[in-house]
């Protein structure tokens, strides 16, 4: 159980959701517990407007990028 004080590191944030909703969701949820969260690859303070401008647009590139994969992969196997 997480609490007050708590950091949790993560390898990078496309890793945490699949959407920018629910990404926003999770880090809200954990700085509202008082929950560091640390992204190793992305160093961003979530915590900052700055921090939370960067998660939002970082999110919806992730987002973006795995549309465009399931796209081409649904591409791929509607062609064979």
């Amino acid at each position: 159980m997480l609490e007050n004080g708590d950091t949790v590191y993560i390898v990078d944030f496309s890793r945490l959701a699949r959407n920018v909703k629910d990404l926003l969701d999770i880090v809200e949820t954990l700085n509202d517990k008082g929950v560091k969260l640390v992204s190793v690859k992305e160093n961003l303070d979530t915590a900052t407007p700055q921090g939370k401008l960067m998660l939002t647009m970082l999110g919806a590139i992730y987002e973006f990028e795995r549309a465009m994969i399931l796209e081409r992969q649904k591409e791929r196997h509607s062609s064979c």
